[in-house]
């Protein structure tokens, strides 16, 4: 059933309602009801939960390895790393070389 309404009281209701939209605090606390009236309204959980309890040991696993996945892409760029560094060394002799050439 409808209620109805005198269009003055409509009018003090818009009235009221545009003044809380304009004060900052006013319309925070305007958006936290609206949003506290929706989750009364809504009809379904929230919160969406696991079908079953978290198995933390498969979880665990996974991780592992995963990191053992990981290790193994690591070793393979070990060589390089290791001439990289020798590279780098002799680099560091030929400047020294250099150095001592120009003096």
């Amino acid at each position: 059933m409808k209620r109805k309404f005198s269009q003055t009281h409509k009018d003090q209701i818009s009235d009221k309602a545009k003044d809380s939209w304009k004060d900052p605090n006013k319309r925070v606390e305007q958006k936290k009801r609206i949003k506290a009236e929706r989750l009364l309204k809504k009809k379904g959980p929230s919160r969406i939960e696991s079908p079953g309890p978290l198995n933390i040991e498969a979880a665990r696993q996974a991780l592992i390895d995963e990191m053992k996945k990981l290790d193994e892409q690591l070793a393979k760029f070990e060589p390089l790393v290791k001439r990289r560094d020798k590279l780098s060394s002799i680099l560091g002799e030929l400047n020294n070389l250099r150095e001592k050439q120009s003096l």
